[in-house]
């Protein structure tokens, strides 16, 4: 990530002020066993974990597959017992913390950790990794932020770097400088408090203990470098990164870079033969591929989400935004965003003001308004008092199910062109028809080749909507033309 947004600036601010102010904690690093300076004790780690968990299985989703997340959560606690996490020189308190182990509803190819032991991955990460051993690294690799308890070092850092470098003025410009990028994540996504970006060092660290708890556990650690190919792959066919490496050091580096800690740890004596490739695709048979549309989904200009059965026309050329149980719509430069989700209040207008105070927004006007015969509220509102505060337009709607809210956001100067999209979203809020709400995803099958080829000859005749050859040739990790020989396991739509 760039940069963090508004919300989490100011959050971040007050917290770095609590770091100075308050003092630091002082402990032993679990990894080198020396005494630093961390921005919050142990203890206090595994509250702020427990307390962002929530909202990010909330907004993110989990992935509904029970056995999958059992799956996942066993070779968790396989890793984690060869883990700093789990030694006897570690303090007491750290050795009993539970860690959970999410898989997360998102195509996304992510994987990211919390303090204080929790760790997600995506549905999305999973279909592109190969083996159990790949999993056990990418597993190892997020524990080892954990036990290096990079969040609050990175805390910490930018406490010292906030107050000690200029004080209130800076922040002030901080927060200023931010405020086109607020509505991008304006209650989208929560949760990502301490999803800033771990430095190279931090990044490499993992990668160094990710490949050593794996190792240790019997995993062919030298695997663990697969998912980087396949990053290297994702950026040099797109010109950027996936979403796991945003701030990470160069893939293809690190993908050689686990195989020589692999070897090393064989050199030492270490024992790595279990890839467990066969449990691992038979556990992922039948994920989901790609966008679920149940989630809700984009077609002829028109978003449906499924689970509410609500229909709206999108912003025209504008880019969407899906995640479970709501959706944002981005024009290109991050100059106006429109997010559509459902509210807690009872009643239209307490949504509304609930808001306006959330975001710290000032209406400039408001009243009742009428959507489709539903009671309705709206309210014109800028964040801050200045000539280029962000302005907004919320509309909410009471509807059987409950409340549902859009918030439109631009700068001042796109406002005004923007604001009747705003307002043609939520006046054409509507229920979606039955054959709108009955859709399927893609999964996800594996088979065998049944005999040997170039592997564009195995893929389908049509393929799954947002799905590309290329798109599976980087899941198998193979090239297009590539003869894959007979009895190689494939990964590939269901038809």
């Amino acid at each position: 990530m760039n940069r963090l947004p508004s919300r989490r600036v100011r959050l971040a601010v007050y917290l770095a002020a609590l770091v100075v102010a308050g003092g630091c904690d002082t402990s032993r690093s679990l990894i080198s066993g020396n005494q630093r300076l961390y921005a919050y004790s142990w203890t206090e780690e595994v509250a702020l974990g427990q307390e962002a968990d929530p909202e990010i299985s909330e907004e993110m989703g989990i992935y509904d597959d029970p056995a999958l997340t059992a799956y996942v959560a066993r070779v968790g606690a396989i890793v984690l017992a060869e883990s700093h996490v789990r030694r006897l020189d570690s303090p007491p308190e750290v050795r009993a913390t539970p860690f959970t182990f999410r898989v997360l509803d998102s195509p996304d190819i992510n994987a990211f950790a919390l303090p204080g032991g929790y760790v997600y991955v995506t549905r999305g990460l999973l279909a592109h990794l190969g083996s159990e051993a790949e999993l056990a690294v990418v597993l190892g690799h997020e524990v080892g932020h954990i036990a290096g308890r990079h969040a609050s070092q990175r805390m910490l850092e930018a406490g010292l770097v906030m107050v000690g470098a200029a004080g209130a003025g800076l922040v002030a410009e901080l927060i200023k400088e931010d405020a086109g990028q607020y509505v991008m994540a304006a209650g989208m996504l929560g949760g990502n408090l301490f999803l800033m970006g771990h430095s190279r060092g931090h990044e490499s660290e993992s990668d160094r203990l990710g490949v050593e708890y794996a190792a240790k556990a019997g995993y062919r650690a030298a695997d663990g470098a697969g998912p980087f190919a396949t990053f290297r792959r994702l950026r040099e066919r797109d010109g950027g990164l996936p979403t796991f490496l945003s701030t990470h050091p160069d893939p293809g580096q690190r993908e050689e870079t686990i195989r020589q800690l692999a070897a090393e740890w064989a050199a030492r004596g270490v024992r790595q033969d279990r890839d467990g490739a066969a449990d691992f695709l038979a556990m992922i048979d039948g994920v989901v591929l790609g966008p679920d549309p149940r989630q809700g989904y984009v077609e002829d200009g028109v978003y449906v989400l499924p689970p509410a059965a609500l229909r709206f026309e999108a912003p025209a050329g504008w880019t969407e935004v899906l995640a479970p149980r709501q959706v944002a719509f981005a024009l290109e430069g991050g100059q106006a965003m429109l997010q559509f989700k459902r509210r807690a209040e009872s009643t239209a207008r307490a949504a509304v003001a609930q808001m306006l105070t959330d975001h710290g927004m000032t209406a400039e006007d408001h009243g009742a308004a009428s959507v489709g015969g539903r009671v309705g509220y709206v309210a014109t509102a800028r964040l801050g008092e200045t000539d280029d505060a962000l302005r907004a337009r919320i509309w909410a709607v009471e509807r059987p199910d409950g409340v549902w809210a859009f918030l439109g956001a631009a700068a001042p100067s796109e406002f005004a062109q923007h604001d009747d999209v705003f307002d043609r979203a939520a006046r054409t809020l509507t229920t979606a028809s039955r054959a709108e709400v009955d859709v399927e995803p893609a999964r996800l099958r594996v088979v065998r080749a049944d005999r040997s080829g170039p592997f564009r000859t195995f893929l389908p005749a049509t393929l799954p909507e947002g799905l590309t050859d290329s798109d599976l040739a980087i899941l198998n990790g193979v090239d297009l033309d590539e003869v894959v020989v007979s009895g190689r396991a494939l990964k590939l739509p269901r038809p």
